[in-house]
């Protein structure tokens, strides 16, 4: 249930450095980089979050929210919102099906200097569940 870990993943995600959530009231997803879902999957997902954090959601990259007037390009700096991406590097499960891993980056951001980086994380499926490992964090 990939749906799940990804869930899963945002609520890790927005519940470090709990402060860039303060006042918001819109989440946005950028899951374009996320080929192992499917449209209905990343929907479904996007669709989990909004009852979960019981707030407006959206799918949207960064430029395409930029555009809509959602995020103030020139400030860097998204109001009352926040945009969670994720990005898979690696889809071992591709190469090698029996292996079930993959490996990612995911982020928070509010601002250029508001933002959860998780990077050169490493997802596993073992034992009927997905868990993974954080390479390294940063925040700004």
């Amino acid at each position: 249930n990939l749906v799940g870990f990804y869930l899963d993943l945002i609520d890790d995600l927005w519940n470090t450095d709990p402060g860039l959530n303060d006042n918001a009231k819109i989440i946005g997803f950028d899951l374009t980089l996320v080929p192992n879902l499917m449209e209905s999957e990343k929907a479904a997902l996007i669709y989990l979050a909004a009852n979960h954090y019981e707030m407006e959601t959206m799918a949207g990259t960064f430029e395409e929210l930029s555009e809509q007037g959602y995020i103030d390009k020139e400030k860097l700096h998204w109001e009352d919102g926040i945009l969670f991406m994720i990005e898979v590097t690696q889809d071992n499960q591709k190469e090698h099906p029996n292996e079930r891993k993959f490996s990612f980056n995911a982020q928070k951001w509010r601002s250029g200097t508001g933002a959860y980086f998780f990077q050169d994380c490493t997802a596993e499926y073992r034992d009927g569940d997905w868990s993974y490992n954080v390479g390294s964090e940063m925040i700004s």
